[in-house]
């Protein structure tokens, strides 16, 4: 019993330097300023008034559409109208055919765009060419 007590204690003082080392590398790697830090599949790519804007990929049979996620990191409630554009055209991202969209958001809360009304992309397209422009703020 004395012996398996003493290697239990072994393991665990070897394993919380590993952990604490990979939680420094995870650290190390993501970088809120940085605009293209990676979120699982959501790629950070603008923040402005409180209001970060995610980008992520995504397949469907075979073709690539975009997905936009606009989330509240402030501690008040935010309204505010946008569009989304490829390169500097307009973008419709809503069902019924809007161009500049018309989003209410609590305080930490996010919505994402592009999973019921799809963003088709091309082949030749790259996130760097979408940008989110804000129109106003409330």
């Amino acid at each position: 019993m004395k012996t398996i007590f003493k290697h239990g204690i072994n393991v665990l003082f070897v394993m919380l330097p590993l952990g604490t080392a990979s939680s420094t590398t995870l650290a190390s790697n993501t970088d809120s300023t940085n605009p293209t830090e990676q979120h699982d599949d959501w790629i950070l790519v603008q923040q402005e008034s409180g209001i970060n804007v995610y980008f992520s990929k995504f397949s469907s049979d075979g073709d690539s559409f975009l997905k936009v996620k606009v989330e509240n990191s402030t501690y008040k409630n935010m309204n505010f109208t946008w569009n989304l554009f490829n390169n500097d055209t307009p973008i419709i991202v809503t069902e019924d055919s809007m161009q500049e969209v018309y989003t209410q958001l609590a305080s930490a809360e996010s919505r994402t765009y592009g999973t019921a009304f799809t963003i088709p992309l091309n082949t030749e397209d790259s996130l760097e060419q979408f940008s989110i422009r804000f129109n106003s703020f409330n």
